[in-house]
């Protein structure tokens, strides 16, 4: 395969992908770097996979990249390739494992570390169009005026913005994230030549099978969520119409057993048929 066609099955937004090539040479660096010019960040530690919790016996989160840099300052980034249920409730309890992990029995409160929590999207998570959004400390909604710094920030990358400004390695960072090659030396081709790297590796392309796999299953599982739902709607608007015309309950079960077994299961198909035994049917 040439360099392209390498470049169209090994993306940078599938998991085993971006985690691996953050690691390669300064590429975590620069994308830190390029996500937040105004800190004028020069060095960096940083961890993949890094599974954390805030007491024993709850709920642990694994972080795609982990990093700290030289004034201690903590980045956690994130790849998200759909927008989660609850995002709000998914930052905060990210931002309360990052606080107890990093804070030390006996900790002042004036000595808790800068924390930025880091999305990357792969769409627009709010539909605004900007390219960055972004978010930091407690705002008040009596004025804008008051404004609580606690030390906490959050950034939220969409490649497919089109307000707002960002670095020229963000820029290339998201023309790659939606398949847009660069053939120019800077950011974007050393990531390209990272990505070209894991590929000749068959255990790591194993992993991006596993990973489209994943992928694909959960598509699967939508299409079919959404096909129940769309044959539950009807199957009750059926049910309702036939009610209308007189046809007898017991006629009305019997063909919309026969019409829907091969979408629904029985007991779904009896539920909304239990609406014969009433005046109403509930949508």
């Amino acid at each position: 395969m040439n360099e392209k066609e390498i470049l169209q099955q090994v993306r940078i937004t599938m998991d085993p992908v971006f985690k691996w090539v953050m690691e390669q040479k300064d590429n975590c660096l620069r994308f830190v770097q390029a996500a937040l010019p105004e800190l004028n960040i020069v060095e960096i530690k940083f961890q993949t996979q890094k599974k954390m919790h805030e007491y024993l016996n709850s709920k642990a989160i694994v972080t795609d990249i982990l990093a700290k840099d030289n004034q201690g300052r903590i980045f956690d980034i994130e790849m998200q390739i759909t927008v989660p249920n609850e995002l709000g409730k998914r930052i905060r309890y990210y931002q309360d494992v990052l606080d107890v992990s990093y804070t030390p029995k006996g900790t002042n409160y004036k000595d808790l570390v800068e924390t930025y929590i880091i999305f990357i999207f792969t769409e627009d998570p709010f539909g605004y169009g900007y390219k960055k959004y972004t978010s930091k400390g407690i705002a008040f909604n009596e004025t804008k005026d008051l404004f609580l710094q606690n030390g906490t920030h959050l950034v939220m990358l969409n490649p497919k913005g089109i307000k707002g400004q960002v670095t020229p390695d963000m820029q290339q960072f998201f023309d790659l994230e939606q398949g847009i090659f660069s053939h120019k030396k800077g950011y974007a081709k050393q990531l390209q030549d990272s990505m070209v790297d894991f590929s000749r590796s068959p255990e790591r392309m194993k992993q991006v099978m596993t990973f489209q796999d994943k992928l694909d299953d959960i598509a699967e599982a939508t299409r079919n969520k959404t096909l129940k739902e769309e044959s539950i709607k009807r199957l009750k608007d059926n049910i309702s119409m036939l009610k209308k015309f007189g046809i007898s309950a017991e006629q009305i079960r019997s063909e919309m057993l026969q019409e829907y077994s091969d979408v629904l299961t029985s007991e779904e198909i009896e539920k909304c048929l239990s609406v014969l035994e009433n005046n109403d049917i509930k949508s």
